[in-house]
């Protein structure tokens, strides 16, 4: 592979050989900017430029988003770090609903995710299964959102008095 990168940027000097993505898919990305004259662009500021997130979260007094399962992984393009940015942009709080959390300090160390409030949607121990099945995973959204509401709450009766 090494010798095929090799040959093809000699040949093709203006593509960048270590561009994020382009080993992905067996080379299929690298060989999309070769040939193709193609353009990377993460899936997140697709959707986000499609629905004018930015300017959601910039009206917005809290933003909400959610992830399967959140771990040091989770600033490296999922999308609770696409939303995170726009949150640090706008200087916006970001509460993110996790089915499950992995490497709780690594996550808080982010500078991408550090600021933001994660709470877990599983309340006890529970297999996924069990959490899955539509009757407890409603329980336990319904749950985890009146805690995170009743917080904010508090929190802007608490401003108010001040």
């Amino acid at each position: 592979m090494r010798n095929v990168s090799k040959l093809l940027s000699e040949m093709f000097p203006q593509v960048e050989i270590d561009v994020a993505g382009g080993g992905a898919a067996g080379g299929l990305g690298y060989g999309a900017l070769t040939f193709l004259s193609a353009n990377f662009k993460r899936g997140f500021d697709i959707c986000a430029e499609a629905v004018d997130l930015s300017s959601a979260i910039s009206k917005s007094d809290l933003v909400i988003t959610g992830e399967g399962h959140i771990d040091h992984q989770t600033a490296s393009g999922k999308v609770p770090s696409g939303v995170a940015s726009l949150c640090l942009k706008h200087s916006k709080p970001l509460v993110i609903i996790a089915g499950g959390i992995s490497n709780y300090p690594l996550i808080k160390k982010s500078p991408i995710l550090g600021s933001a409030s994660i709470f877990s949607l599983v309340n006890k121990p529970m297999s996924l299964t069990e959490a899955m099945k539509p009757q407890n995973a409603k329980s336990l959204l319904s749950e985890c959102v009146a805690n995170i509401f009743n917080i904010y709450m508090s929190g802007r009766q608490h401003s108010a008095k001040l």
